[in-house]
């Protein structure tokens, strides 16, 4: 049956989160991707110049749907409490399978790792802070902010993989770092932290995940 583009587009990257996961990201090769997904080279390298494209359709993909799932949920949230939902359940399903850890480690290793940080950082960036996208001073916020998610989530992997991840504590680190950056209150910060950890541990979303 002829596949639209849509479809053939969704089957590559499919594949390619596949063996992402079975396999690691630089095992992986654009071959076996098209041979898992039943597609030409040509027709991967029209909807990706090069294998580190997908990652962006890959984190963006799964920051959508994360921010989805908190939009769907029966709860009186506001839009900085939904902001920190997105994000904790982005990091809470991220770092419970060992092998997503690793292919994550790898992405943030890689000198493309700026679509990692870009789709967490549009909802972190989002939450409410003194200091606005006028200001001179936001562009200089946003390095530093992708800079520091970066090397926390390396040190974050690094420290904690032997005892197990418990992600508020990551989230604690970004976002007061954030509030700092963007002048957000840190005190309901951390209640949002706190309340948003002990919503997915007792309704897990399992079925949300980054491969």
């Amino acid at each position: 049956m002829y596949k639209t583009g849509v479809e053939t587009k969704a089957a590559i990257v499919e594949s390619a989160k596949k063996l992402f996961y079975s396999v690691g990201y630089r095992e992986t090769t654009v071959k076996q991707i098209c041979a898992e997904s039943g597609t030409k080279l040509g027709t991967f390298t029209y909807y990706f110049k090069k294998k580190e494209d997908l990652f962006g359709q890959i984190y963006s993909s799964y920051m959508d749907k994360c921010c989805n799932y908190v939009d769907s949920l029966d709860l009186p949230l506001s839009d900085d409490q939904k902001n920190i939902y997105s994000v904790m359940l982005y990091y809470y399903n991220l770092y419970r399978d060992a092998r997503i850890v690793s292919f994550h480690r790898e992405a943030l290793l890689h000198k493309y790792s700026n679509f990692v940080l870009e789709s967490p950082r549009e909802v972190v960036g989002s939450y409410s802070g003194t200091l606005k996208v006028s200001d001179p001073r936001y562009r200089l916020a946003i390095i530093a902010d992708d800079a520091i998610r970066r090397e926390l989530n390396l040190r974050f992997i690094d420290i904690y993989s032997s005892s197990g991840y418990d992600v508020r504590n990551l989230l604690k680190m970004i976002y007061f770092i954030t509030a700092r950056l963007f002048g957000s209150d840190e005190e309901t910060l951390r209640d949002y932290i706190e309340e948003s950890y002990e919503y997915f541990r007792s309704h897990p979303a399992k079925d949300i995940t980054l491969l």
